[in-house]
């Protein structure tokens, strides 16, 4: 069997252009991750790559190299880079007959040249076959990196390689990258409308709270939470029975003293009768304000309205003392939305910006507003510091009630879409370091 016969792509003739000797900057390494070919009967292996001239230079060899001729190793080199194959050759060294395969290795510039000694293989045409095989399964390790070897020099400089390959593939299509960078740029530089999202809450706009005028013990409650009220309406009555008894007794006394007063006028003792003038102007004063208090002791309403709070009705016949709170009257025409804006978007918002509320009450839908007022001071709500805007609801049809809630967007004008996708991650990695 002849050593032509064990090759399927004998090498062609080399063209002139390519019979310049390849740049040496090989370094000589122990076989390493390439052992396993050396069990396979590969005498010398060598790692060859394409520079930006397209010549090839020896990088990195193994073994006992027998480095070959460029006008028999360059074209090898180009045709297994080109098909990304793998591809074989015969040559001589001295008077030796050689079998050279170049495999193409995961970057199209870098190619493994194994080198087989034709009369120490005669089964080659098989041992090339498994080479072949075995090659693509190396290739996953670094040569440089497997090395135990391996300096960081070594390292760097195949890092710098690889990086050097992805630039000089990327330089090809700048142009590409350029233009998908500006439409990117473009689409973040599109203004669009900024909204503020905040919890807000439904309160009555006016409303009126009624206190107990003084110490005393309901009789009767007439209004309940829910109900509707006028203004003048009867709320609840007060027990008068201790006022009146007192209003007999007072009312008794100043007569004793008008009687008195009229005796010392008889008999021209002025001193007693000035004194019982004053006990009977005393009496007389603690007759109005008795007269006072019967004249409250029915509350009314002092708007008209619906009874928001004072479920009194288990209280009948319970004291209660001056100041104690027993009515709060809210009218329903009008309610104020209380829209609790984030203190980090404070500075963003103001007077007369537009608003959308969706109410968590599926039935009542969304209501269009504009703020009208912002507290200067700032709250704690659910832990969280807020600052208040106030927004004015019509509520003709009554179906906002005190105390819903919802979610607002406040509209504050437009922004860039990179800035309001990107504001909120800045601004927290700027908290955070401290910036």
């Amino acid at each position: 069997m002849t050593a032509s016969s064990l090759l399927a792509d004998p090498s062609p003739s080399q063209s002139p252009e390519n019979v310049a000797s390849p740049s040496r900057k090989d370094t000589q390494q122990d076989w390493g991750v390439y052992q396993p070919l050396r069990s396979w009967g590969a005498t010398a292996c060598t790692l060859w790559e394409q520079d930006g001239t397209n010549k090839w230079f020896v990088c990195q060899s193994w073994g006992e190299a027998k480095f070959c001729d460029s006008s028999s190793v360059w074209p090898l080199l180009s045709r297994a880079a080109e098909s990304n194959s793998y591809k074989t050759a015969v040559t001589q060294d001295a008077t030796i007959p050689i079998c050279l395969l170049a495999y193409p290795l995961t970057s199209s510039s870098r190619v493994l040249l194994v080198v087989v000694d034709l009369q120490t293989q005669p089964s080659v045409k098989d041992r090339l076959s498994n080479m072949a095989d075995m090659i693509p399964l190396l290739d996953r390790t670094d040569p440089v990196l497997a090395d135990e070897n391996a300096t960081w020099r070594a390292i760097g400089k195949n890092v710098l390689d690889k990086l050097r390959t992805d630039v000089r593939s990327c330089g090809k299509k700048w142009h590409r990258y350029a233009v998908i960078c500006g439409l990117i740029a473009a689409v973040l530089a599109i203004p669009v409308p900024y909204s503020i999202c905040c919890r807000v809450t439904c309160e009555p706009a006016v409303r009126r709270y009624v206190s107990a005028p003084f110490d005393g013990r309901i009789e009767h409650v007439y209004a309940l939470p829910g109900q509707t009220v006028t203004h003048g309406d009867l709320l609840c009555k007060f027990n008068g029975d201790e006022l009146r008894n007192e209003w007999a007794a007072l009312t008794s006394e100043r007569n004793q003293c008008e009687q008195r007063l009229m005796a010392s006028l008889s008999t021209g003792d002025h001193s007693k009768a000035a004194a019982s003038q004053l006990e009977m102007e005393y009496a007389e004063r603690k007759r109005q304000v008795l007269q006072d208090r019967m004249a409250k002791l029915s509350v009314t309403s002092p708007i008209g309205g619906v009874v928001v709070r004072g479920d009194l009705e288990r209280a009948t016949g319970a004291s209660v003392e001056v100041g104690h709170e027993l009515f709060e009257i809210a009218s329903l025409d009008l309610m104020i939305a209380e829209l609790a804006v984030p203190e980090a978007e404070i500075l963003r918002i103001k007077e007369g910006m537009s608003a959308t509320i969706y109410w968590d009450a599926e039935q009542l839908g969304r209501n269009d507003t504009a703020l009208k007022t912002i507290h200067l001071r700032s709250e704690i709500r659910d832990q969280q510091c807020v600052f208040i805007a106030d927004a004015e609801l019509a509520n003709a049809d009554r179906k906002l009630r005190p105390g819903m809630t919802g979610e607002a967007r406040v509209w504050a004008g437009y922004r860039a879409v990179g800035w309001i996708a990107f504001h909120r991650p800045v601004e927290a990695i700027r908290e955070t370091l401290g910036w």
